[in-house]
């Protein structure tokens, strides 16, 4: 069928249509074969809507777990990066003593120093009681 002639049977649908005041009675059959399909998705919307809720809920939960462990660590990790920065500031200073120069100075005169202990008194904490050093002089 070519385009003319396809065009002249709309129109003269659309002529008997009218002709006969048959369009508010079309319309309203259309209304009604409109109502099933129409009451079918409202339930696969609230159908979808739920899903959908129930959906959101349980990311919502599992998001608010996961903030919650992540609060829940966060004095340790601030801990574990106050520990970090204290060695880290060990391992960068610099140190006073040249080991060049320490390797230099092995011949020379060594130092001799004495101690001597006066009149000690010993014991151990948990035996108080029994003195293991009493007066000891070097």
């Amino acid at each position: 069928m070519s385009s003319k002639a396809i065009k002249s049977q709309d129109q003269c649908s659309i002529q008997i249509v009218t002709a006969f005041s048959s369009h508010a009675r079309i319309l309203k059959i259309l209304d009604r074969t409109q109502d099933g399909p129409h009451r079918k998705n409202i339930c696969q919307a609230c159908y979808r809507t739920a899903k959908a809720l129930f959906q959101t809920f349980l990311i919502l939960v599992s998001t608010k777990r996961a903030i919650a462990d992540a609060c829940s660590m966060t004095t340790d990790l601030t801990k574990g990066s106050n520990a970090i920065r204290s060695v880290f500031a060990v391992l960068d200073r610099i140190t006073k003593i040249d080991p060049q120069q320490l390797e230099d100075n092995q011949d020379e005169k060594k130092l001799v120093r004495q101690v001597k202990l006066c009149d000690v008194h010993f014991a151990y904490p948990a035996r108080p009681d029994v003195i293991i050093l009493k007066r000891f002089h070097s």
